[in-house]
């Protein structure tokens, strides 16, 4: 005979931490009708519950540039330098350092990326298992916008923390525009003998 019970009981605050632990463990003691009548025990189980209260402390996240994957360190403690701008438009590549949960272990890792902090409008969020580095691909970022990465790192009571890149900004092709004179019009003569001038306009979405 085969039979299926769940039990469930509010404690309050009553799961507390004690002596530094956050370990408990839950019996269970089964009698079946003969044994209830002669006190004998017919089964027993015992089982650790580990309590963690607390998400895990997030990481780093950058996106790097577009790269052979070879290329990528795939050890977190080397750091890769955040790119402010990108040309592709079609390739996003995240890299963070590990998330840590002391009590139970990160889970698993899921990223997003977005057109405001911490959005996920361009790419919901999808699972990368343990790994620290994720390729987002067959984008279609428009030229001149800005994307922001989001990571958030599970543990394994389900509680998670979020970390997020700074500004990427889509620059697939900066202009630049020289004159050889301070007017708007480019000129290929001066009058003066003594000195030469000139300006020029830079058109992109990436810092200078």
């Amino acid at each position: 005979l085969h039979n299926t019970r769940s039990w469930k009981a509010d404690f309050g605050k009553e799961v507390t931490r004690r002596n530094g632990t956050n370990k408990y463990y839950v019996s269970l003691l089964v009698y079946n009708v003969v044994a209830e009548n002669n006190s004998t025990l017919n089964a027993w189980m015992a089982e650790e519950v580990n309590v963690d209260a607390t998400p895990p402390e997030a990481g780093r996240v950058s996106v790097i540039a577009p790269t052979d994957r070879s290329e990528i360190p795939t050890d977190p403690a080397i750091t890769v330098e955040h790119v402010s701008c990108q040309l592709s438009q079609d390739t996003v590549i995240i890299r963070w350092t590990p998330f840590v949960d002391t009590e139970s272990s990160v889970s698993y890792y899921e990223v997003a990326i977005g057109s405001h902090f911490g959005g996920k409008d361009l790419r919901d969020y999808r699972r990368t298992g343990l790994e620290t580095v994720a390729y987002l691909e067959g984008l279609a970022l428009p030229a001149g916008t800005s994307v922001y990465a989001t990571v958030r790192g599970w543990n394994q009571a389900g509680q998670y923390a979020a970390a997020h890149s700074d500004r990427v900004a889509i620059s697939p092709s900066p202009k630049l525009l020289v004159r050889a004179r301070l007017e708007q019009q480019d000129l290929p003569y001066q009058t003066s003998l003594s000195s030469l001038a000139g300006s020029w306009e830079v058109t992109q979405s990436c810092p200078i």
